[in-house]
């Protein structure tokens, strides 16, 4: 009498599954973000309550500004530009080059 150790339905399910690496058809969708106005905003509680800290981090991002820190953070880095254009900005604000 052969004894199943229950081996084979895991083999069996390992080799099923989705290799590393590859894309699931469940990926997360890509989001685009439009470039935020600035003018529109009077603070940056109001610019982080309006367009959310995701929006601000890619906004940053795209303009060379450092992305990291609190929501709040990032949307008064990115205030500064309100009043400061981008090539006058304190070299402090912009990411490192990789």
């Amino acid at each position: 009498m052969a004894v199943d150790s229950g081996h084979s339905a895991t083999a069996a399910a390992a080799s099923s599954a989705i290799p590393a690496g590859s894309v699931s058809a469940a990926a997360a969708p890509v989001v685009s973000y439009e470039p935020i106005d600035l003018s529109l905003y009077a603070s940056a509680s109001d610019l982080l309550a309006a367009v959310g800290a995701d929006h601000l981090k890619h906004e940053l991002t795209r303009l060379g500004l450092k992305c990291g820190g609190t929501p709040l953070q990032r949307a008064e880095r990115l205030v500064l530009l309100k009043d400061t254009p981008l090539d006058k900005l304190d070299r402090k604000h912009f990411a490192a080059k990789a």
